[in-house]
């Protein structure tokens, strides 16, 4: 993710859904990026029941069992990543990344990302990994954003 020291005016949105899924007895998709203030939903796509739970800062919360086909909804008021799992199956974990940037996105397969029609100015670079060697997973560095672009490489060491 960018974040500008001008940040720019209007709400934030992502042209992906807002959807974290229980499918195959894992979260789909394993890492989700909102921004503040959004909704995401939890459908659950499987044949059995979910309790899904997070007891991070940026967003605690506890969905009690519920079965197939049925959904919940939690709205993402906090910046931060919040860290989700389920009580019926220990194995099930998964992240939700909640900006107050309209420049943030996922890197594909490669860990190559392009962010668009950035603001040429100062900024802060945020690369966030569940187990980079760094505070809270989150590796930070200051840039300058110039009409041409900016880009850069970063080497996460995990734990």
């Amino acid at each position: 993710m960018i974040e500008m020291a001008r940040p720019p005016a209007g709400p934030i949105k992502f042209p992906w859904p807002y959807v974290m899924a229980q499918q195959n007895i894992a979260f789909v998709p394993h890492v989700l990026i909102v921004p503040v203030g959004a909704t995401v939903s939890f459908p659950n796509r499987d044949k059995v029941r979910h309790h899904v739970y997070s007891f991070s800062g940026a967003k605690k919360f506890d969905m009690k069992l519920y079965g197939r086909d049925e959904t919940r909804a939690v709205t993402f008021d906090k910046e931060g990543v919040v860290t989700l799992g389920c009580n019926i199956h220990d194995a099930m974990s998964a992240f939700i990344i909640v900006v107050d940037t309209p420049f943030a996105a996922q890197t594909d397969t490669s860990g190559r990302v392009t962010i668009a029609n950035v603001p040429v100015g100062a900024a802060t670079i945020r690369v966030w990994y569940p187990s980079a060697r760094a505070p809270e997973n989150m590796l930070t560095q200051p840039a300058a954003v110039t009409a041409t672009g900016l880009d850069a490489t970063y080497t996460i060491r995990p734990r």
